[in-house]
């Protein structure tokens, strides 16, 4: 199934705060939207949130992010079974708020952990990370290495073999990023994948770094193929308003 969760309708002072699915389970042929009724609490209008399907928990976590008056940081549970919505309750410091930010779960050593980049609060744009691990329901803020990525909002966020590979988005004066950026969670560092021209000090991505990261042959030290694979696994792609 696939589920929608809120969004802006294009007009009104408030976003919606409905909820829709997709079964996809009769194939091509018998696909079907419905409104399944709900228990719980739900989290009302949201819109530029992000949603993260939490297999370990049989939950879909929504950072609300805004619900088109202001900007929030409240995180909510859907049970995908039951149509159950709980807020969560969440222990040390939670993400300030913020809306158009990207999101994306890595599990990895039996740890299921949600990570939160970036986004705009209001006043600017942001490039933090926050981690909420999700068995413990406890936010952190790593000390992350390396050069860090332009403030920005409405970028993707892919998790894939224990890295996240962070695409695109808007900076200041509405600047559009074309650059990619890897976090490699085991170093907790933005890893140097940006090639530079021959002769060229100067980096192609969107980060302050000047050095070249780049191998003989081309190629960037650490490659892995794992670009090949991102189509696959892309998830949670927001826009700019």
């Amino acid at each position: 199934q696939i589920i929608i969760i809120g969004g802006w309708l294009g007009s009104g002072p408030l976003a919606a705060s409905d909820m829709w699915v997709l079964d996809i389970s009769g194939g091509l042929e018998r696909l079907r939207w419905f409104q399944p009724p709900t228990l719980g609490t739900p989290p009302g209008p949201c819109n530029m949130h992000s949603a993260d399907f939490i297999p370990s928990r049989g939950e879909v976590y929504v950072f609300r992010g805004g619900n088109g008056r202001e900007y929030l940081n409240d995180l909510h549970a859907l049970d995908v079974e039951t149509y159950t919505w709980r807020a969560v309750q969440t222990h040390g410091i939670a993400p300030q708020q913020r809306a158009n930010h990207s999101s994306a779960l890595l599990e990895s050593s039996g740890a299921s952990e949600l990570f939160v980049f970036g986004g705009w609060n209001g006043s600017e744009r942001l490039n933090d990370i926050h981690v909420l691990d999700t068995a413990t329901s406890t936010w952190s803020t790593p000390r992350v290495m390396g050069v860090k990525p332009h403030p920005r909002a409405g970028m993707t966020l892919t998790a894939l073999r224990g890295r996240l590979y962070l695409f695109g988005g808007s900076g200041t004066s509405s600047k559009c990023f074309d650059d990619l950026q890897v976090l490699d969670r085991k170093e907790m560092a933005w890893l140097d994948v940006n090639e530079t021209e021959e002769g060229d000090s100067e980096s192609i991505g969107g980060n302050n770094n000047t050095g070249g990261g780049k191998q003989q042959g081309g190629q960037s030290p650490y490659y892995d193929n794992s670009w090949d694979m991102i189509s696959e696994n892309n998830q949670n792609g927001n826009r700019d308003s």
